[in-house]
């Protein structure tokens, strides 16, 4: 047992197989209060799996409250389906937050928007006025990322209300400046995580995939736009 009160635990033999599952019996102070999350991610060198138990927190992972940015691409490229299917998939994260939720929407394409000066907490008001917000972009320009991104990581190092901050971000093109787009998320990313979603088949995979990685999140891949 370490001096900050963490417990270290190790198997009692120095070579074990572990082609075998293990059970640990353990018993905390607060039962009821016991957080189990499980992280899933897949690399080049397979499937790993991280699980986190930890006592003493009254919130589980199923009810966490989260600040939630959603970051889309609206540039020409987008313009059609794309767009359409878009405007679906940030309407559906929107009405799925809860009452203890805050969030924000940014678009960009030659220019980056934020709806809100600072994230806000989910109301009907302002809920409403996301999904009219939602529902009135419009596909043209370019794709001019960092300044979007920039503006998602703003407070990223604060931590208010327990809550998760999150940050989503959707594009179906290749990132200029990929070099400068990673180092921002490595520099600024504090304690949000940044989860990235690539449509359709003309985005670079690798830069998206290594994104959510230094972001501590997950790359989704959707190939096909119908």
């Amino acid at each position: 047992k370490a001096s900050d009160g963490s417990v270290m635990l190790s198997l009692a033999h120095a070579r074990i197989r572990t082609d075998r599952n293990f059970v640990l019996t353990w018993e905390a102070q607060a039962p009821d209060a016991v957080n189990v999350a499980a992280f899933k991610g897949t690399r080049a060198d397979g499937t790993h799996l991280v699980a986190m138990l930890k006592a003493g927190e009254t919130a589980t992972p199923s009810n966490q409250a989260r600040e939630l940015i959603l970051v889309a691409d609206t540039s020409g490229s987008m313009k059609g389906r794309s767009l359409s299917q878009l405007k679906k998939g940030l309407a559906a994260a929107l009405s799925g937050l809860g009452p203890r939720d805050r969030f924000n929407v940014i678009h960009f394409n030659s220019q980056s928007e934020m709806l809100f000066e600072k994230a806000q907490p989910l109301t009907s008001q302002s809920l409403g006025i996301a999904l009219n917000y939602v529902a009135g972009l419009e596909a043209r320009g370019g794709t001019e990322a960092l300044p979007a991104l920039d503006a998602a990581l703003t407070d990223a190092d604060q931590k208010t209300d327990q809550r998760i901050r999150q940050i989503v971000f959707l594009t179906d093109g290749e990132i200029e400046g990929a070099a400068e787009f990673l180092g921002r998320i490595a520099e600024r990313r504090g304690l949000s995580r940044l989860f990235t979603v690539g449509i359709g088949p003309n985005i670079s995979t690798s830069v998206m995939r290594t994104a959510a990685e230094i972001g501590r999140g997950k790359f989704v891949h959707i190939e096909s736009r119908s």
